[in-house]
């Protein structure tokens, strides 16, 4: 609520006034942000994060955030359907058919647990 509250201020400087149809994330004017201004305040903060390659350069993208966060639930032990719904996609196949290398390690710490479980004493 507050970015809303922020934002109706941010606007009405230039009398624009704030409906169901204004933008969550866009100018000072309410326009659309351009992609390249985006990716450069995106990798200002990835470089601020020490996200770099080996040159010490940024060669993450915005889209790399989103593949971040689908394999951070992956590796909490979300549902992938869960997942699919939150990225939007139509069908769950999708979605696994792009983070299987995540389940992949998912299902060797699962493998993992299950020996280390039968290697303990009971």
């Amino acid at each position: 609520m507050a970015h809303k509250e922020r934002q109706k201020i941010q606007l009405a400087k230039y009398n624009i006034t704030q409906d169901n149809d204004t933008l969550v994330f866009c100018t000072g004017i309410g326009t659309h942000l351009e992609r390249q201004n985006v990716l450069k305040e995106v990798k200002a903060v990835y470089k601020e994060c020490g996200i770099l390659n080996v040159d010490g350069k940024v060669d993450k993208t915005f889209h790399d955030l989103r593949h971040t966060y689908a394999t951070r639930l992956f590796e909490l032990g979300e549902p992938a359907k869960v997942v699919q719904e939150l990225l939007g996609h139509s069908d769950v196949s999708t979605t696994l058919n792009i983070y299987t290398h995540v389940l992949e390690r998912q299902k060797k710490r699962t493998a993992s647990k299950i020996d280390l479980f039968y290697e303990t004493d009971l």
